[in-house]
């Protein structure tokens, strides 16, 4: 047994890779980090450290290609269990989706103009997308949504689809309860994803709910 991931330093990675080091340790599971920046806050918890000095551009597809190329000249990736990436999709990784496929975006689109200028511009990463999974080992999403999405419009085995809703750090949230009185109406929202999540739908909530109770102090 290898008992030794890499992992790409990428994406919302920096919100967990500590954690998740932290717990390949405690299990006797060697970490070696590869990371795009001269001084990566992670460096001294990895027990190796590979620098890249290739340019990875989301919008721009052959980066992932140039990315590729330069892990593999490094090491073997072989030698490893697995390699995980987070919303950077590489052929021979784990990968880590947040967001719908840019299939999926283009198909829930409203506006006929918008998926027309969306198809035309991104008809490279799209086709890009329906191919490149295929022979990676495992996909982590956040939700069945995504499992569907991915597996319809990327050809990938949902058998090999791992669904792991994410959680929150619940520390630094404030105590509701104080400084709240009855007229003030609290809310909170994660943006990422605004249009394809029902940002404006939320907006427009807002926008009756002061209307509706204009006594109302919105926080």
């Amino acid at each position: 047994m290898k008992n030794k991931i890499a992992i790409i330093e990428s994406g919302f990675m920096s919100n967990y890779i500590d954690g998740f080091i932290t717990l390949c340790k405690k299990h006797n599971i060697e970490v070696h980090l590869f990371t795009f920046y001269r001084n990566s806050n992670y460096e001294t918890l990895a027990d190796r450290v590979f620098k890249l000095e290739s340019v990875y551009l989301p919008k721009k597809f052959e980066t992932k290609t140039i990315v590729e190329e330069e892990i593999k000249s490094l090491v073997n990736i072989d030698d490893y269990d697995y390699f995980l990436t987070d919303c950077m999709g590489l052929s021979f990784t784990c990968n880590i989706f947040h967001n719908i496929s840019l299939t999926q975006r283009m198909s829930i689109a409203r506006n006929p103009i918008y998926r027309k200028i969306l198809q035309i511009f991104h008809k490279k990463q799209i086709d890009h997308e329906k191919h490149y999974y295929k022979n990676c080992p495992k996909m982590v999403v956040v939700s069945n949504y995504l499992k569907e999405d991915y597996s319809k419009n990327c050809s990938y085995p949902k058998e090999k689809i791992i669904v792991a809703y994410p959680g929150t750090n619940n520390d630094n949230l404030i105590n509701l309860s104080e400084n709240t009185s009855k007229n003030t109406f609290t809310i909170g929202a994660v943006t990422c994803g605004f249009v394809t999540k029902g940002g404006y739908n939320v907006l427009e909530a807002l926008r009756v709910l002061k209307k509706k109770y204009s006594h109302t102090q919105l926080k």
